[in-house]
């Protein structure tokens, strides 16, 4: 074979895997969008979009697609804040954005809160610095001190022992309404996660009935995935939680494509494909 013969199947070699290539994308693509459509509706409260969910082809593996979690920033066990949202399924819809508006307002009075007791712990201390140097200021001048002048110093040594006390009842009274506020705060906390929680299991149990439909409707769009090869769809960030500062596991799915033709043409339901995944939490 020529050089020049060479050369063309070259180029023929290279122009037929582009092909392939932009074929398996647009097929990617189109699955991709039918499953978004299919999600979308899950739960009015979040947006999922085009951000959240993402695709790539692994060779010799299969597809995968990847689907953010939309919960994210609901939950931030990290902060003492409340956000006041309901999630009933009777509960009026209220967008991410708007909730995390009120986190944020939330957070703001938080540190506000914060900042004030710090400021008047110093204030407090201070005050006390100076009570406690006129007291000794006054105690040495009344070992020397006589007659009514004596008098006079005794009384106002107990007004600075007075005013010393009632410093303290109130220093006392600030720091308990500042933890009693803490701890509200924080077991408001924890009740808006937990809801968030319920909320994501809900999504999980919605979001696997929806990808076995859309499979079952639209798995053939995938023509250019080879037949023993595999559909995996992630979710990132709404499996099992390992540690209350540490982010949460992932959720897998594995599908083989071949059972994924199966339930096209009617020969595995949705029920049947779901339970034949391979899954990770």
């Amino acid at each position: 074979m020529s050089r020049v013969s060479l050369k063309l199947l070259g180029l023929l070699l290279i122009s037929s895997a582009a092909n392939a290539d932009t074929g398996m994308n647009k097929d990617i693509d189109l699955l991709e969008g039918a499953l978004q459509a299919s999600i979308a509706g899950i739960d009015k409260t979040v947006h999922i979009g085009a951000h959240n969910l993402d695709s790539l082809y692994l060779p010799k593996q299969g597809v995968v697609y990847t689907l953010s979690n939309p919960y994210a920033h609901l939950i931030n066990g990290a902060l003492h804040f409340n956000f006041d949202f309901n999630v009933g399924s009777d509960a009026p819809v209220i967008s991410a954005e708007d909730v995390v508006g009120h986190m944020e307002e939330e957070q703001r009075h938080y540190w506000e809160m914060q900042s004030r007791m710090h400021q008047e712990r110093l204030e407090f201390q201070m005050e006390m610095k100076e009570y406690e140097r006129e007291l000794k200021d006054m105690t040495f001048e009344l070992e020397s001190a006589k007659g009514k002048n004596r008098d006079e110093i005794e009384k106002h040594l107990e007004e600075l022992q007075a005013a010393v006390e009632e410093g303290k009842k109130a220093m006392e009274q600030a720091e308990r309404e500042f933890q009693k506020a803490q701890k509200q705060q924080n077991s408001q906390m924890q009740q808006r996660n937990q809801q968030v929680q319920l909320r994501m299991q809900s999504f999980v149990k919605a979001f696997e009935g929806e990808v076995a439909y859309t499979l079952c409707r639209f798995g053939a769009a995938l023509k250019s995935l080879p037949d023993d090869q595999y559909i995996s769809f992630v979710l990132k960030g709404m499996g099992a939680e390992v540690a209350h500062t540490e982010p949460r596991d992932n959720l897998v799915y594995v599908f083989r494509k071949e059972d994924v033709l199966k339930c096209v043409i009617g020969q595995l339901n949705e029920e049947s494909l779901l339970e034949g995944a391979a899954k990770a939490r």
